[in-house]
């Protein structure tokens, strides 16, 4: 259901033009036209559910399953059908699109035989893709053009030039591929696992080295596009943020001054920038990027998802908690949220459990988000889900360890809390007792203060003093420790947390 649900987005009937949407349906196909407007409407989240509503009373799923597999098939089809102009902004994009349509063009006219029409439309195309850097594109096209006009036509000057440029296109293809694969590389380690990963740092230049090693000069918005990445990687891995800021402002200005509009690169490296001022705690430099980011940004992208994660952290931050619910249900409920990758969606639903904690303690009070919160929260389905985390010893298994205990405390469910404690307090000495990730190794030694001294606010602050010390003595900026792993600042987030607990119902010292 997942796969249909996004392809028919992809064929929403607001934007496909008329004769689009008589090739979609045939007049009078009342069944089919239901199933997918029940799917755009988000009517059906479940095959299930579509069945009972489009074949009620049949046990069989016959009918569903060739109903479905028509679908399918005509949403397919549609796609070449997708206009760019009413769905892109940039020139970029637009010039993508065209290309990639062309060139579906292109094969199925070569498979036809239809070679001369084919070529008039490959020259056409490799004209665009070489202005906008669409180098496997590039190669692709040199590749027909080449082969026609040697094997077919015996053109020997035009042989040459296109072979020329099929060698050219294939080794900065290669400088791409080999950069990209680098990436992805370090990247990988991060999908499912925030902790510290003490050996990035010296991969990161080591990849570096390699490419330099190649011996290439690469120029391409491919190449240099994951080139800072990796250099981006390097600096951050040491938690070298002015330096990573320096990267950024290199991309920035690298890709600004592209002929053409390059919008995917500079929101990558401002969103990038708003992470390092958010770890240096330039809070007001952050909402200046911040601001930049979303001008560019098209909604309901990848990027836009991890853009509003890092504004919903910003906003946390400082202290802006009813934007930071706005943020959260706004996101969480647009339509292309549940095409987000598992991993990332469920790291939204460590949020929310923070957030459950705010709007139950008051700081979130604007009646609507703090109702939508606190009834949207399952603390149980949020305990299931996030197990892919508790692997992450050192990283976002922390960040559900403490809100656990958050809920807990503002439920008044205090035997829970002193239940944990014992395992709580092992965990913290087994995982979390280094040097990048003092800052949660200190907190949560705070928090085990709270049962050990029978939930007595005031006894609890006097015996957490030299804790607190610490923690003010080892601020974000220079902890070594990713932003992403403390959701609100553990100073902030320990007064939220004294300012909740209950001095009428306080179990006894233990």
């Amino acid at each position: 259901m997942r796969e249909l649900k996004e392809l028919a987005l992809m064929a929403d009937p607001s934007e496909l033009k008329l004769t689009a949407r008589n090739l979609l349906f045939f007049e009078g196909d009342t069944l089919l036209n239901k199933f997918f407007e029940g799917i755009v409407e988000d009517v059906f989240d479940s095959d299930e559910e579509a069945l009972k509503v489009l074949y009620p009373g049949e046990v069989s799923t016959g009918n569903y399953r060739k109903l479905k597999f028509t679908l399918k098939k005509r949403l397919k089809e549609a796609i070449l059908l997708f206009d760019e102009k009413n769905r892109t902004s940039t020139s970029y994009q637009k010039a993508y699109y065209q290309c990639y349509k062309e060139w579906a063009m292109v094969k199925i006219l070569l498979g036809q035989n239809a070679r001369n029409a084919a070529v008039e439309i490959a020259q056409g195309i490799l004209k665009k893709a070489e202005k906008f850097e669409f180098t496997e594109l590039s190669v692709d096209v040199c590749s027909v053009l080449r082969l026609h006009y040697g094997a077919r036509l015996g053109d020997k000057a035009k042989f040459d030039t296109y072979n020329k440029r099929f060698k050219k296109y294939r080794e900065l293809y290669f400088l791409e591929e080999d950069a990209q694969e680098a990436y992805v590389d370090l990247i990988m380690n991060y999908v499912n696992d925030r902790s510290p990963k003490t050996d990035q740092y010296k991969r990161a230049k080591q990849a570096l080295e390699h490419l330099d090693d190649l011996g290439i000069e690469g120029d391409t918005h491919q190449y240099r596009l994951y080139r800072y990445l990796i250099e981006l990687m390097a600096a951050t891995t040491i938690y070298d943020y002015k330096a990573a800021l320096d990267i950024c402002e290199k991309g920035i200005t690298y890709f600004s001054a592209k002929p053409y509009e390059t919008q995917l690169p500079l929101q990558i490296f401002y969103y990038q920038e708003l992470v390092c001022h958010v770890q240096l705690g330039q809070f007001e430099a952050g909402q200046e990027v911040a601001q930049k980011c979303l001008k560019i940004m098209q909604e309901g992208s990848f990027n836009w998802f991890k853009y509003q994660e890092l504004y919903l952290i910003l906003a946390l931050y400082t202290e802006k908690y009813e934007e930071a619910g706005k943020i959260y249900w706004n996101t969480t409920k647009h339509t292309r949220f549940q095409f987000l990758p598992e991993n990332t969606q469920k790291v939204w639903m460590i949020y929310h459990a923070y957030l459950y904690f705010l709007a139950s303690s008051h700081r979130i009070s604007t009646p609507r988000y703090q109702g939508l919160i606190k009834d949207a929260f399952d603390y149980d389905h949020f305990l299931e889900e996030v197990v892919t985390f508790s692997k992450d010893k050192s990283g976002l298994n922390a960040a559900i360890l403490i809100a656990q205990n958050l809920i807990a405390i503002v439920e008044e469910r205090y035997e829970e809390v002193i239940d944990r404690m014992e395992a709580h307090q092992q965990y913290c000495y087994r995982y979390l007792n280094s040097e990048h990730t003092k800052r949660t190794y200190l907190f949560m030694k705070m928090v085990l203060k709270i049962p050990r001294y029978g939930f007595d606010k005031a006894k609890i602050e006097e015996k957490t003093q030299k804790l607190k010390s610490e923690l003010v003595n080892v601020p974000l900026e220079v902890a070594n420790q990713a932003v992403e792993l403390e959701i609100i600042p553990y100073e902030k987030l320990w007064d939220l947390i004294l300012a909740v607990l209950s001095p009428a119902k306080q179990p006894k010292e233990i």
